[in-house]
């Protein structure tokens, strides 16, 4: 039930374990409804919003324009968990610029934040530096919001163990180890 706030450098892995975690939870026993979201090209709370209700519900679309976005959203969320009969879990990916779109003045993050004090959904985000940043400040939305699970380069003994090790159990020999 917990929120996560997936953080690391560039090109370390947080969309792989992203996904990684969605085959997971899709294949699990009591599976949730997982809605995957590349957060790069959503800048707005309008286009953040729309694709999700694109993701959950595409009926609704037309309508949508003509709804005040702090009222329709978090019902909206609550609905498709009733209609999905189980939490939805969003897997948000590359949540960075959507963060500095949202600077000052936060509407789309602090509707985040409601819906999962709700119980109505549960997000794991993945992002670098301007998500690293927010986890810290007292006035921000992310502040306390997820756990954070940070993502480092291996080590020399972690990346030999994940390499050579099994290489070895394959009797594959690599020099120059």
């Amino acid at each position: 039930d917990t929120n996560h706030a997936i953080l690391g450098i560039r090109r370390i892995g947080k969309t792989s374990l992203l996904r990684e975690i969605e085959r997971i939870l899709k294949e699990s026993q009591d599976p949730a409804h997982v809605v995957y979201l590349e957060c790069s090209d959503l800048l707005t709370s309008d286009d953040y919003i729309r694709e999700v209700v694109r993701k959950l519900n595409p009926r609704e679309l037309p309508r949508l324009h003509l709804q005040r976005y702090i009222f329709f959203f978090p019902d909206f969320l609550e609905r498709m968990g009733r209609a999905y009969k189980s939490k939805i879990i969003f897997l948000l990916d590359e949540v960075d610029n959507l963060v500095i779109m949202q600077r000052g003045d936060w509407e789309l993050f602090r509707m985040l934040r409601a819906s999962a004090n709700k119980g109505a959904c549960q997000y794991i985000l993945a992002g670098f530096r301007e998500a690293m940043r927010e986890q810290y400040l007292l006035d921000s939305p992310f502040y306390n919001f997820a756990q954070e699970v940070r993502l480092s380069e291996f080590t020399r003994r972690q990346a030999h163990d994940l390499i050579l090790t099994p290489m070895e159990n394959l009797r594959v020999r690599i020099k120059n180890k």
